[in-house]
């Protein structure tokens, strides 16, 4: 299986994630521009089961941040880096 892994900034957290990413987009969402302080931001999901946060975390540097409309996510305190481990796990298709 394919592994991934990738960090913030100030290197205090890495990450881990096996497998393949369920999306990848450049989000151009007011939310994300203003997060950023550029266009878009890059994001990629993956299904929560095979994402891992490594790194110096210890829990101290992960913050909760909520933007205007009420999402949240989590970010580096120290670089203040977007990590978002868990994507929306998809709806089986309803059957007819």
């Amino acid at each position: 299986m394919e592994m991934m892994t990738g960090g913030c900034l100030c290197g205090a957290v890495r990450y881990e994630a096996q497998g393949k990413a369920l999306w990848a987009v450049h989000c151009h969402c007011r939310d994300c521009q203003r997060a950023s302080g550029t266009g878009h931001v890059p994001s990629m999901g993956m299904p929560k089961s095979l994402f891992k946060v490594t790194g110096k975390t210890a829990g101290a540097i992960l913050a909760e941040v909520r933007n205007a409309t009420g999402k949240t996510a989590a970010a580096v305190k120290t670089c203040r880096v977007l990590i978002q481990p868990a994507a929306p796990t998809p709806s089986p298709s309803p059957s007819s």
